[in-house]
């Protein structure tokens, strides 16, 4: 191994970042308050939506949200086999089944995939925009119209994707993730974002134990009202700690999400004649957030073949994702088996993503294509 080992997935953490989340510890108030509200009107704002509230993972979002469209038993969810669990894991939460639909080469969900798998207990449509490249957002709102069932967004990738020259956010109902590897972190934390208002704000009363005041609404010696709980709710609160800190990260998305870019252009451009494969290209109306870079390896020998050679050269890389519908708990659960999503099989037995961060230098990019066209 040559040079400084390129970690796949580190936070970009800043002094900026540092001083923010300093003031708020010595602010003399840490818990949910006025910096999750500044947040919430900042990320609104970032992504098209009229509202949002954030919570503790983008996984409550999405089980906040499935819970506010009153999703039960009786229920479908129709989403894709290549998430990370916590997508399938949120419909089941609610005792909903999820049901899943293949993927296009480009590893969004297929339209048609969908239109097959329609039920008359199909209640919500869940794609995922893999990677940070919009799924067809035209074709999915026309199956949901037709259908009466919810379109709820997986952005979890997805905080800077546009289709049609708006955030993919600005269209109905979304979640987002700001785990520690996402284009904006807090640490941990999530967003739902909606046009819903209704829909926003029983999450919002359910994200804080289903009481009418939080914290900081009591915190006012002054105010002597009571507080009631009109609905059992969860506790899914973030603190002003984390929010400090996605607040600061925020002010730089578009500046990151510009060198993301061009970080994509340069791996466009130093990869092609060698040993993988990239996805096809996105339609001009589409932008991306650029999340991830994956490369297809010719089968899954070759994708191990691959990673250890990288490795073994100080670079790191992640695999996204298994199929959810071959994981253990879905197959005994569900019936699913091999073969059942053949694309979506394909793509996640021949993917790796190669690291891409605003952190990287030109130079380690170069580092990291050099060496998988080394193999």
């Amino acid at each position: 191994m040559s040079g400084h080992r390129i970690v796949f997935g580190a936070p970009v953490i800043d002094e900026d970042d540092v001083r923010a989340v300093a003031d708020t510890l010595r602010s003399g108030w840490i818990g949910p308050g006025p910096s999750v509200e500044r947040l919430e009107e900042g990320f609104a704002e970032a992504v098209g939506a009229p509202g949002a509230v954030a919570v503790s993972s983008c996984t409550a979002a999405l089980h906040l949200a499935l819970l506010a469209l009153d999703l039960g038993p009786d229920d479908e969810v129709i989403t894709s086999p290549i998430s990370w669990p916590a997508t399938a894991n949120a419909v089941v939460f609610v005792g909903a089944t999820p049901v899943f639909a293949d993927v296009l080469p480009d590893g969004g969900i297929d339209p048609r995939a969908v239109e097959r798998v329609v039920s008359g207990r199909t209640r919500a449509i869940l794609p995922v925009h893999y990677a940070g490249r919009p799924c067809d957002l035209d074709a999915l709102e026309g199956i949901a119209r037709s259908t009466g069932a919810a379109l709820l967004q997986d952005a979890a990738h997805a905080i800077e994707a546009r289709w049609r020259g708006h955030p993919v956010g600005a269209r109905g109902t979304a979640v987002y993730s700001f785990y520690a590897t996402k284009n904006v972190t807090t640490g941990e934390g999530g967003m739902l974002v909606s046009d819903d208002e209704e829909l926003l704000e029983r999450a919002r009363l359910l994200s804080q134990h289903g009481v009418t005041r939080n914290a900081w609404s009591r915190f006012d010696g002054g105010n002597l009202a009571p507080y009631d709980v009109v609905e059992p709710g969860l506790n899914y609160a973030m603190s002003d700690v984390l929010a400090s800190l996605g607040r600061s990260q925020l002010g730089k998305l578009e500046r990151w999400h510009r060198r993301r870019a061009e970080i994509v252009r340069a791996y466009d451009d130093l990869l092609p004649g060698g040993p993988v494969e990239t996805l096809p290209p996105l339609p001009d109306h589409a932008v991306p957030a650029h999340h991830l870079y994956p490369v297809l390896a010719e089968d899954l020998a070759s994708r191990h073949a691959l990673r250890a050679h990288l490795h073994e050269g100080g670079i790191g890389t992640g695999v996204h994702f298994a199929p959810i519908h071959l994981l253990s708990w879905y197959r005994e659960e569900l019936g699913t088996r091999q073969g059942d999503h053949p694309i979506a099989e394909d793509l996640a037995s021949r993917t790796l993503s190669l690291p891409l961060s605003p952190a990287l230098t030109d130079e380690d990019v170069e580092r990291v294509a050099k060496r998988v066209m080394s193999l």
